[in-house]
């Protein structure tokens, strides 16, 4: 596979993480574009990451919200202007490894009806025990019984192809901190699949300035939350 790929970063207030996060891949010929999605950033910390992204123009692209939308819009965004088929949305506060893309282009080929999911978000969520399992409408009610896979699904940081996550996205809801489990529910209720793929790891920060724990007590979350999992258990 020598395509060259988009690398989609939705970000907010987090110019040091975001500079870490393309640290090992911002060279990479692999990837053709990096598309920053700022969402209404501070305009101090929105004039550094314009400046930085200068420096590596016309590689990397910047956008910028004229108001704060929240990660699940922010992330369409990205991925809409994302210019090539094949896009890795990744979260601004992890790390992107050159091993992830070796993973990705060692791969045989790519099916536009697969979401390619990582099997180890290091150093604390391990899904390695899914690993290699391609996840189906039919078969995710069933899996959804064993331990922390419910977590697999939400930890995110996939690849696919663009017109397949743009397809499912539904805009007329906010799952606030259940975004990434909102979409693998509706890419499996729409017939698409997810593989757990083996070798595909990143380093995921945990800090107390992440999304999900600024935001997971929002009214609602937890009905939402509980309310989604009951579909993904009833999936046929």
């Amino acid at each position: 596979m020598m395509q060259q790929i988009s690398l989609v970063i939705p970000t907010y207030n987090r110019f040091a993480f975001l500079l870490e996060c393309v640290q090992h891949v911002l060279d990479d010929s692999r990837i053709g574009e990096i598309c920053i999605s700022d969402d209404c950033s501070s305009p101090a910390c929105f004039a550094k990451v314009m400046k930085w992204a200068g420096k590596y123009y016309p590689k990397v692209s910047l956008y910028r919200s004229s108001i704060n939308r929240d990660c699940y819009f922010n992330k369409h965004c990205g991925v809409e202007l994302a210019e090539h088929d094949w896009v890795i949305l990744f979260d601004d506060d992890n790390i992107l490894p050159t091993s992830y893309l070796n993973t990705l282009f060692a791969l045989p080929k790519w099916d536009e009806n697969v979401v390619y999911c990582p099997e180890f978000a290091e150093p604390h969520f391990d899904y390695t025990a899914f690993s290699g399992q391609l996840v189906t409408r039919q078969n995710a009610a069933e899996l959804m019984r064993r331990k922390h896979f419910s977590t697999t699904l939400n930890t995110a940081n996939y690849f696919f192809h663009k017109n397949t996550w743009l397809g499912v996205w539904d805009g007329s809801v906010d799952p606030n901190t259940n975004d990434s489990l909102y979409q693998a529910y509706r890419l499996l209720d729409a017939g698409k699949k997810l593989y757990i793929t083996p070798g595909l790891r990143y380093f995921h920060r945990v800090h107390d300035g992440s999304h999900f724990k600024i935001n997971n007590r929002k009214p609602g979350t937890d009905a939402f939350r509980q309310a989604l999992l009951n579909k993904l258990q009833n999936l046929k």
